[in-house]
């Protein structure tokens, strides 16, 4: 898939009412999509804990904390391809929650310590409906040559049963997948990212 292609799917996908959503952590960890941050958080004393597989890109392990209204903080081990392993610590911050016509709207910070790359962003959301499925659509920018290398976006597409299909550009690649309940509070998503098979087990505490 080439990134005009997935551009043009997430263009499309723009329509419809707002809907709520939920928060998923990314492979790094602050919710959002594979890559991609969203502008949701974690709502205290929420908790999410994860681990992914993801080929010449990173393997990690992740918890995604609630610490007070609006702003989540995400320790993570990750060990990079290629590159030696590290801890790092991510914030993000909600400004403001989507409401009416408004869309959510976050700022946050990967790797605060600058152990693999310090990344500022910025993130707007929106939750839409295309026809009857629920559809989340973000968009943001973030630092040049960072984890999210400037102008980034996805969508998180709602199937039913918990099951939802993704698809971002985050900046350099197109990355997609789907996310699906495997147990009671328990998450599996699965999908490509930079041209290589990714895989995460995501354990949700609300």
């Amino acid at each position: 898939m080439n990134h005009k292609l997935g551009l043009t799917l997430l263009l499309a996908l723009a329509v419809g009412l707002a809907l709520p959503a939920l928060a998923d952590n990314t492979i790094y960890g602050p919710s959002g999509l594979f890559r991609v941050p969203d502008a949701r958080v974690v709502a205290p004393p929420g908790l999410l804990s994860s681990a992914y597989l993801a080929h010449d890109v990173a393997n990690t392990v992740a918890v995604t904390v609630g610490v007070i209204p609006d702003l989540e903080l995400s320790p993570a081990w990750v060990d990079p391809s290629p590159g030696g392993a590290e801890t790092i610590i991510s914030a993000k911050w909600q400004l403001w929650e989507e409401q009416g016509s408004r869309p959510a709207v976050a700022a946050g910070v990967y790797d605060i310590s600058d152990e693999i790359n310090f990344t500022l962003y910025g993130v707007a959301q929106k939750g839409f409906n295309v026809g009857s499925t629920p559809v989340n659509v973000v968009a943001g920018f973030g630092e040049h040559r960072s984890l999210v290398d400037g102008f980034f976006c996805g969508a998180e597409l709602m199937l039913g049963n918990g099951i939802s299909a993704l698809v971002e550009y985050d900046g350099e690649d197109v990355n997609a997948g789907v996310r699906w309940p495997i147990a009671k509070q328990m998450l599996l998503t699965a999908g490509s990212v930079d041209g290589g098979l990714t895989a995460g087990l995501q354990y949700t505490m609300r």
